[in-house]
């Protein structure tokens, strides 16, 4: 018999049958409900995370709505602060100013605000010329400002002349010449009404 203290050790080789079976069921059962709660946790750490940066964002405010969850990458649970969103804010800031002098001077600019300029001039510039375009595009729908295409003296004499090609030539001649003073005429009588 074995004396207080000492723990008993069984020989599983000469157990039942029936005894092994439910201990390695068992030991199967344990290590799937540790799975389970293991993809439980990560499951729940990634939610609580995600509350915790929410919820410090929230306080902040302007001064951190640059930074997302993904910024703080694998920062603990613990460490999501205002403190820690403050930080980041900042670096984001710092990052974006030096890659907008950077590129400022590569286009040819002294700093960001000329650039900057440059692009308000250009909006500026293209705001105004749509606008334009709109206007005529929309006078020349209602009619407005679309004036009458007058034709040449001679334009409407060779539109007279070729009116009829089926006709003698000597007719068709004389049809310029009809159409040539017709539209002399008019245009003498149109001067005389705009001088008076």
């Amino acid at each position: 018999m074995a004396e207080e203290g000492e723990q008993t050790v069984y020989a599983w080789d000469t157990a039942p049958q029936e005894m092994r079976a439910e201990a390695k069921r068992l030991a199967d059962r344990l290590k799937e409900m540790e799975a389970k709660d293991a993809a439980a946790s990560a499951r729940l750490a990634v939610i609580d995370r995600r509350e915790a940066f929410e919820r410090v964002k929230g306080e902040l405010g302007d001064a951190a709505k640059d930074v997302s969850l993904e910024d703080l990458g694998e920062t603990a649970l613990e460490q999501i602060t205002a403190t820690t969103l403050k930080v980041k804010a900042t670096e984001k800031a710092e990052a974006r100013a030096a890659a907008e002098t950077e590129m400022a001077k590569a286009l040819g600019f002294e700093n960001v605000e000329e650039l900057r300029a440059f692009r308000t001039d250009a909006e500026t510039r293209r705001q105004a010329q749509l606008a334009s375009q709109t206007t005529t595009a929309q006078a020349a729908m209602s009619g407005q400002n679309s004036q009458e295409i007058r034709k040449t003296v001679d334009e409407q004499a060779f539109e007279a002349f070729n009116a009829n090609p089926h006709l003698p030539h000597d007719e068709r001649v004389a049809q310029f010449l009809g159409a040539s003073l017709g539209a002399q005429l008019a245009e003498a009588e149109a001067a005389k009404g705009t001088k008076l």
